[in-house]
């Protein structure tokens, strides 16, 4: 099967898409959903796309995908490590399913025949931007516990070539979990380490006067540890923004392999493959670490999607969201030594 053989234009996707949209008649938000989609707000935010995106967890029963020729998950490690440690082989799924393609180590060889990848594209402008670099945006994620030497590494690039710096730090804290002030004065104080002192904190509403043509933004989002798909990115891109870590292609016409989300970008699809850069990853986790049966994978929570108590139902336990940063910190070196960034 190729791209072209999804029907994104076919007979009944139309009816997918809208059948996809009206979610709560064939997956209805629970307790788990509500959790996890608050945490990771504003990136969790739903949008629209022919792609039908969703995150893993917001699956109740794997069958039910089976509605649509395609979906596409927003995961980062920790939820696709998740989805496939409860779902070890696709039995009697007929959809193709999307993940980012920096993921694509996590795959379970019985998967392979039904992942496609993605990436994030921004378009090639017809004529020359306007000074795009005048203001540059960057994004923290906070819940990530981001080490400064990958953010330095990460910004240093471009930090002092705008002439007008934002810093939006998002600070993501579980509901009824303590982030003590003094972790918020740590995250300032390493903020100001990395920028200098013209750079301005921001939240989101101040960014509203900006001109999106005269500005950029670097999301910090290089372990993928919660999500590889960004609503808070998807804004920016269709504004007019532009990134130095998305990829600029030429916008052709019937190209099967790109799906725009806008003027300015959609994304860009494939088919399966591990890059060779990842295959050291691939090795940790299936070889050394026998996913998904190993020893460290027998102690995620049987959860039960009925109790109603946001703070007793847990998706993941503490020793898979510690393996998922660690994968996460060696995915980003490995970019970073590689020029892959």
């Amino acid at each position: 099967m190729s791209i072209k053989d999804l029907s994104f234009f076919g007979d009944m996707a139309n009816e997918e898409t809208n059948l996809f949209n009206r979610r709560p008649s064939w997956n209805n938000e629970d307790s788990l959903d509500e959790k996890y989609l608050e945490y990771m707000l504003p990136h969790s935010k739903a949008y629209f796309s022919r792609l039908r995106p969703l995150y893993s967890f917001e699956i109740k029963k794997l069958g039910a995908l089976n509605s649509f020729s395609h979906v596409l998950l927003r995961d980062g490690l920790v939820f696709l490590l998740r989805f496939f440690h409860l779902n070890p082989r696709p039995l009697a799924l007929q959809t193709k399913v999307f993940i980012h393609r920096d993921l694509a180590f996590v795959v379970p060889e019985a998967w392979k025949s039904h992942i496609y990848l993605y990436e994030t594209v921004s378009y090639t402008p017809e004529r020359p931007r306007a000074n795009s670099s005048k203001n540059l945006v960057i994004a923290i994620n906070l819940h990530e516990g981001q080490k400064k030497a990958n953010l330095s590494r990460l910004l240093e690039p471009y930090k002092d070539k705008a002439q007008f710096l934002y810093v939006l730090p998002l600070f993501q804290v579980m509901r009824g979990e303590d982030f003590l002030n003094q972790k918020r004065a740590d995250v300032f104080n390493l903020v100001r380490e990395l920028f200098p002192k013209e750079a301005k904190m921001v939240d989101l509403e101040e960014l509203s006067h900006l001109y999106a043509k005269e500005t950029s933004f670097i999301h910090c989002n290089p372990q993928r540890t919660f999500l590889s798909d960004s609503s808070l990115e998807h804004r920016w891109l269709s504004q007019g923004y532009t990134s130095p870590l998305i990829k600029e292609v030429a916008r052709v016409r019937d190209d099967a392999t790109l799906v725009s989300l806008s003027p300015y970008h959609g994304m860009k699809l494939s088919l399966f493959e591990t890059p060779k850069w990842q295959e050291p990853l691939r090795v940790r986790l299936y070889e050394q670490l026998q996913f998904p049966s190993g020893a460290l994978f027998q102690g995620e929570p049987q959860f039960n999607r009925e109790i109603e108590d946001y703070y007793k139902i847990f998706y993941y336990s503490s020793g898979l969201l510690e393996l998922a940063k660690n994968l996460g910190d060696d995915l980003a070196q490995t970019k970073f030594s590689g020029g892959y960034f």
